[in-house]
């Protein structure tokens, strides 16, 4: 991979992590503000495949979900 290739794969991988940290924050201040509240159901008639969504990400664990993006993220830098 030439120089210039990989600190642009670098920063992909940091902006990635990044990210990810910020909105596993946003998501422990959402649940401490929310705790015992309505999540807002999507009418899973309407709109099934964002319903599916939904459930996927909330029965998957978050460290399941970083893992799973970055091995995505990291294999096409590959």
């Amino acid at each position: 991979m030439p120089d210039s290739e990989a600190v642009l794969a670098a920063f992909s991988v940091q902006y990635y992590v990044l990210g990810f940290v910020i909105e596993e924050q946003a998501a422990r201040q959402i649940a401490d503000a929310d705790r015992g509240e309505d999540r807002g159901e999507v009418d899973a008639e309407r709109y099934p495949r964002v319903a599916a969504g939904l459930r996927t990400l909330r029965n998957t664990p978050r460290d399941v979900q970083f893992a799973y993006g970055l091995d995505r993220l990291v294999a096409s830098l590959r």
